[in-house]
């Protein structure tokens, strides 16, 4: 999948994100899984964009301990196209996937 990190840098200089998510299948037909990794406890938010930048629905708001999570996300509604999975955690820092539904 295709992933872009926007890191924080660490007090090393080394920049670090705080999640670390990946989507899979994608492309995508009918069921999506998400896996991300917290390196802090963190509030999390994910939420799906068009193409434009929109947000059209929000998959996850709320806080969690450090750890590995995976949750799977029903796209059978969601239109043939391009989208993104947007994931911040508190500092408003994150990453984008892109995300492919056939």
């Amino acid at each position: 999948p295709s992933v872009m990190s926007i890191p924080r840098t660490s007090s090393l200089g080394v920049a670090a994100p705080d999640a670390f998510v990946s989507t899979y299948p994608n492309p995508s037909s009918n069921t999506n899984t998400i896996r991300y990794r917290l390196e802090n406890p963190s509030q999390i938010r994910i939420v799906v964009m068009d193409q434009q930048g929109r947000e059209i629905k929000e998959l996850m708001n709320k806080k969690q301990e450090t750890g590995t999570y995976t949750f799977d996300w029903n796209t059978q509604k969601l239109a043939a196209g391009t989208y993104f999975i947007k994931v911040v955690t508190n500092d408003n820092k994150g990453q984008l996937i892109k995300l492919i539904k056939n």
